[in-house]
């Protein structure tokens, strides 16, 4: 069969599948520490978010891309998606309960790998691998803070990967992020005919970044790995904001519509995972994630019209650690069974608790099928869900609140190995 055979067989259902999930809508809501969104790859998900030891489909090249050289077939695909199902509810000392209209998110991701004469791998990937919204009605109480924030990026990332040793390989890659941001929120600029002004922001940039890591099978039963993704700093240059409902006299400091700069730094991730297996059925994985978040000190927005005050909030987030662990059961032939929990720290300190992102540390819980249609596809279906309470203040604001988020995240994914 010809390779362009191959390509119309087995890649174009898939590619046009990755390329429906892309336009369907968009993804939103984090439900990780911070804004991270952890759902790259439907087995790692079923198996507590683990897989920088593991390579048995191509998310290997964003989880570890070292491991790139080890998957058993020479050319592999797979795409997914996941459903992100946040309830937030917040409580104040006026208003017994506001509930969070966030919609669901549907994050993607898409990775191909492909492995010449066993020691040389080449792949790109494409995910959203930050993302956030929060929205509320328009006159609750927290409007002076945040109606609504969305924050939405891709990433796309070229990988190659050497086996230098039987047991050894190194590989890296080139990430290439761009990010949306917009930001609605009340102003407290009260007028003859409208209680409070509102203002809305919006921008797009882009960065620059690397992927790399370090994949080593010391036995038939014990692997362990190694990865770090790098910072990435997003500048919008050319963002827009609309005043509105401004009293006529304040008119010169916030006009119908002005110009802003802003940058934000996606934090550096360094993780380091093992995989056992216990028998042919069974293997058991552990990871550990450190998130570098305190490169997210503060959100500023600089304003082109010299007349408008620049802002700048203070966010102070802290690195974090989280703890990741899950096991793989192959039932038959055809049907594996995956579990998993994970313990995430939060990057908020006490004095920036957010309605934009009630975080508090948690732990979660997981679980996922595979099923094997073919010797050369399968599909994945993974589950998760957290449960996460905080009572907090962000000081800035005088304003402070009783936040419970519930997230449960269903995803599904394909996989082609050839």
């Amino acid at each position: 069969m010809t390779s362009r055979m191959l390509w119309n067989k087995y890649f174009t259902p898939l590619f046009v599948y990755f390329l429906l999930l892309v336009t369907a809508g968009p993804f939103q809501f984090s439900y990780a520490g911070g804004f991270q969104i952890n759902t790259q790859g439907q087995k790692a998900v079923g198996m507590g978010g683990c897989f920088t030891a593991v390579n048995t489909d191509a998310s290997a090249l964003y989880f570890n891309p070292g491991g790139m050289t080890f998957l058993e077939k020479k050319i592999n695909l797979t795409a997914g998606v996941a459903f992100i199902i946040p309830r937030v509810s917040v409580q104040t000392g006026a208003v017994y309960n506001t509930d969070m209209t966030s919609p669901v998110a549907n994050p993607v991701q898409f990775y191909f790998v492909s492995t010449f004469k066993e020691k040389f791998s080449i792949g790109f990937g494409v995910n959203n691998q930050f993302g956030s919204t929060s929205s509320y009605p328009d006159e609750w109480q927290g409007k002076y803070v945040i109606q609504t924030l969305s924050l939405k990026t891709f990433m796309y990332q070229p990988t190659f990967a050497y086996k230098f040793h039987d047991n050894f390989s190194i590989g890296a890659g080139f990430v290439y992020a761009s990010g949306k941001f917009s930001l609605k929120k009340a102003v407290p600029l009260s007028g003859s005919m409208t209680e409070h002004g509102e203002a809305n922001l919006s921008g797009a940039g882009d960065g620059f970044g690397f992927n790399a890591g370090i994949f080593s099978r010391l036995t038939g039963n014990f692997s362990i790995g190694a990865s770090y993704r790098s910072s990435l700093q997003v500048d919008l240059q050319n963002g827009s904001v609309q005043f509105s409902d401004i009293p006529s006299y304040l008119n010169y400091m916030f006009p119908d519509t002005t110009s802003f700069t802003s940058s934000l730094t996606l934090p550096a991730v360094l993780s380091a995972g093992i995989k056992y297996r216990v028998n042919e059925k069974i293997f058991w994985v552990f990871d550990v994630n450190r998130t570098f978040w305190s490169s997210y000190d503060s959100l500023k927005f600089d304003f082109y019209n010299a007349e408008t005050p620049d802002a700048a909030e203070g966010r102070l987030w802290r690195n974090t650690i989280t703890f990741r662990t899950g096991a793989s059961y192959q039932v038959t032939e055809k049907i594996t069974l995956r579990a998993g929990c994970y313990y995430d720290q939060t990057p908020v300190m006490d004095g920036f608790v957010s309605p934009e992102l009630p975080d508090n540390s948690h732990a979660g819980f997981t679980a996922g099928l595979g099923y094997k249609i073919s010797g050369r596809f399968s599909f994945d279906i993974a589950w998760l869900y957290s449960n996460v309470k905080r009572d907090g203040v962000l000081e800035a604001k005088g304003f402070s609140g009783k936040y419970h988020r519930i997230i449960n995240v269903i995803g599904i994914g394909a996989n082609i190995a050839l």
